[in-house]
């Protein structure tokens, strides 16, 4: 992702994401990390929207003290256990 200036850092979003499989649990992993330091941004709030074709599934606002966000996202039909 680009990077932006907020203050007086370059903040960089570090996002994982694989192509979601309909019958599996998927991870969803993102840090806002200032570029010049490398270091995490600490206490950012995410907007997070996850869609297919242009169909909202999913909208949250989510907060991280440390700036890493770990989202695991189970589908309708799996049973977690534990």
């Amino acid at each position: 992702m680009p990077m932006v200036t907020i203050g007086d850092r370059n903040a960089m979003l570090a996002f994982k994401a694989a192509q979601v499989p309909p019958n599996k649990n998927v991870n969803l992993d993102f840090t806002l990390l200032d570029n010049k330091t490398g270091n995490n941004i600490q206490h950012t709030t995410f907007l997070v929207t996850i869609s297919n074709s242009n169909q909202r599934l999913f909208t949250e606002t989510v907060h991280s003290l440390d700036g890493h966000i770990l989202m695991e996202f189970v589908p309708p039909q799996l049973t977690r256990i534990g």
